[in-house]
């Protein structure tokens, strides 16, 4: 669960749990858990995908205590391989 201040600024993830975080969002906004499950890997994988944020950034405002938790969120797509694959530069060359 994020937390902004009153600036709309980011302040903190708040590590309450998955089941907790789902559960909070889910009364407040109507949405299904599976839609918000889907929402998480979505954000996560455009964070760093797309935005190439570091983990330990993706992982603190995913409220997540492991980092392997955060890397299972993370949705690689085909044209990603392609991409890294073209951005690769052989060292001495």
């Amino acid at each position: 669960l994020l937390v902004f201040d009153r600036n709309n600024a980011f302040v903190s993830g708040l590590k309450l749990g998955p089941c907790v975080s789902i559960q909070l969002v889910k009364a407040t906004s109507g949405l299904d858990r599976r839609f918000l499950h889907g929402l998480g890997h979505f954000f996560i994988s455009h964070l760093v995908n797309e935005l190439r944020e570091p983990l330990p950034v993706v992982q603190e405002l995913a409220g997540h205590s492991k980092i392997e938790t955060t890397m299972k969120y993370i949705r690689v797509l085909p044209d990603h391989h392609k991409r890294a694959i073209a951005n690769f530069k052989v060292y001495g060359s």
